[in-house]
């Protein structure tokens, strides 16, 4: 229904030319209504409402750009929907199709989790930083502070003893516990992270299912791994 399509609706159409490719007499218009449906998951009377609101974006907008509908009417559709068996075809399209939603899913999950890893090494050095800055502060006197070292002359070149005198730091015991506390909380977010761990599976190709769900957990697998093998023996 789009003129121009973006890199991952050209995927899914190259997916539904193998899946459920043009059948033989199917006008390219048929086959375009057919495609509607795949993609939209909508049935029959519902592509015409949506085909009937492009019709007016166009009469009203004038872009030349949309693709005019392949039809407005509704016998029409249901011809081509009951000659070229768009119920087979899309129960044959359904599972592939959502299989490869979720390979692009677990794709695009990859992406974010790498993201996530390099960023948790930068959170770990802070974590590192904000330890170090808190041991230092921990060193430095809280009050004026006379020691004694020895140091070597500088015209005799002998070991002496010299006086020096710490000025107190100018932060407070809380100050050090706030470093402690926001060095926590970042170990916090690179390690407690439950939805990261279920991404992470995700992104490793594991169906994640929640008994608590209910459902047929069985029925779902099962149809999951039969859409796999089919992607794969496509090699998609």
């Amino acid at each position: 229904m789009a003129a121009q399509q973006t890199t991952e609706q050209e995927e899914f159409w190259d997916l539904l030319r193998k899946i459920c490719p043009q059948l033989p007499g199917e006008s390219a218009k048929a086959y375009q209504a057919f495609a509607d449906t795949a993609f939209s998951g909508l049935s029959v009377r519902r592509l015409l409402d949506r085909y009937k609101e492009v019709s007016d974006l166009i009469s009203e907008s004038y872009d030349t750009a949309i693709a005019p509908p392949p039809t407005l009417k509704l016998n029409t559709l249901f011809t081509w929907s009951n000659k070229h068996q768009w119920q087979k075809r899309l129960k044959d399209w359904f599972p592939i199709c959502e299989a490869y939603k979720r390979k692009l899913a677990c794709d695009r999950e990859k992406v974010i989790i790498d993201r996530w890893n390099n960023n948790r090494l930068r959170l770990l050095d802070g974590v590192d930083e904000m330890i170090q800055r808190a041991e230092v502060m921990l060193k430095h006197p809280h009050i004026k502070k006379t020691v004694k070292r020895r140091v070597t002359s500088r015209f005799e070149g002998e070991q002496i003893e010299q006086e020096i005198t710490l000025a107190p730091s100018n932060w407070q015991l809380r100050d050090i516990a706030l470093f402690y506390k926001v060095a926590l909380e970042l170990m916090r977010e690179v390690v407690g992270d439950r939805q990261l761990a279920i991404d992470r599976l995700h992104a490793d190709g594991y169906v994640i299912i929640d008994p608590s769900v209910g459902g047929d957990n069985e029925a779902i697998i099962e149809q999951f791994l039969s859409a796999t093998e089919r992607l794969e023996e496509l090699e998609i």
